[in-house]
């Protein structure tokens, strides 16, 4: 996917762009398009639209990522969720950094639960693990509040349809339980989507009592691919980020079929999240494209300067290079 520069023939106070949304409520309605899928191709040949820190919906334009919530965004097709728990009092606290998101996992699975009952054609993938922040007042470690979570949520769905919400599946021999021992190979973690249809295929992003990462789910950092430039020191590496994510684009067009790509568009700290996302002066819908301050010739005429970023032209042919968001 290549973006090609947009020539404005417009002042850029009125440039903005269509594909960026602020404002709650769901902006489309997709949810069961995969149902449109053969469920012989693999998780790893399909394209699967997700968002990061899928629960950030608090904390201002510094910290929310999110202006849906969980329910609005798979309605409207997103199936790969990024969820970050905190481990406070025994409970797995959705949290973006030192941000309290005001949920906690049961929120998480009570969603993804309604939905996959509602559309069992779908499939959504679930990157977990645990937040920065420190563990508060607990009893017990993370891995086996993640199992007291993931147990409770598999046996009730598991009664309702007759099969597990969770895959892998959950074993119940063995000294911990694992799926796959030792490690799971690329293939053995490339399940087919008719194996996984009505399911929740989690990723683990934690490293659990065996040292390994693969006791809950695939490993997240042996099996997926990464693109995630996310500190950006300053609105002007937004192109920078802007290369990282096209040349993972052509990097999974070419690379090994059975391994996941994950092409995170996002970004923060020396920009805002929204100003990655869209570009935008502020967050809220059709606010004007920033400027970058960078300047180039007359429209048609080649250039080196940012060259899949828009233009805003004025009469006299010289154009402005606006931000993009991605």
């Amino acid at each position: 996917m290549l973006r090609e520069a947009i020539c404005l023939l417009l002042p850029y106070a009125s440039a903005s762009i269509s594909a960026y949304n602020h404002d709650p409520g769901a902006v489309a309605s997709h949810p069961n398009w995969m149902k449109q899928l053969s469920g012989t191709q693999r998780l790893s040949q399909l394209s699967l639209p997700g968002t990061h820190d899928t629960m950030a919906l608090y904390g201002g334009d510094a910290a929310a990522t999110q202006s849906m919530t969980l329910v609005e965004q798979l309605q409207s097709g997103i199936r790969a969720c990024d969820i970050r728990c905190r481990h406070i009092n025994d409970m797995c606290e959705i949290h973006h950094s030192f941000v309290d998101e005001r949920a906690d996992l049961d929120n998480v699975f009570h969603d993804l639960v309604a939905f996959l009952l509602n559309n069992p054609s779908e499939a959504v993938l679930m990157r977990i693990g645990a937040t920065e922040m420190a563990p508060f007042n607990n009893s017990r470690d993370w891995e086996d509040t993640w199992r007291v979570y993931r147990d409770r949520h598999d046996a009730n769905y598991a009664q309702r349809t007759g099969k597990p919400l969770f895959w892998p599946p959950a074993q119940s021999s063995g000294a911990e339980s694992c799926w796959s021992n030792p490690f799971p190979s690329l293939a053995m973690s490339n399940p087919r989507l008719e194996d996984v249809r009505g399911t929740v295929v989690v990723i683990q992003d934690f490293v659990d009592r065996r040292g390994a990462d693969d006791c809950y789910g695939l490993p997240f950092h042996r099996t997926v691919d990464l693109q995630d430039e996310w500190e950006l020191r300053s609105n002007w590496d937004l192109y920078d980020k802007w290369r990282a994510i096209k040349a993972h684009f052509e990097a999974s067009a070419t690379g090994l079929q059975e391994r996941y790509y994950a092409n995170y568009l996002s970004g923060s700290t020396g920009a805002f999240p929204y100003f990655v996302a869209s570009g935008q002066e502020n967050p809220g819908n059709g606010s004007p494209l920033l400027p970058t301050g960078r300047m180039t010739a007359k429209l048609g005429t080649p250039s080196k300067v940012w060259p899949d970023f828009p233009r805003a032209c004025g009469p006299t042919g010289g154009c402005t290079v606006l931000f993009q968001g991605m």
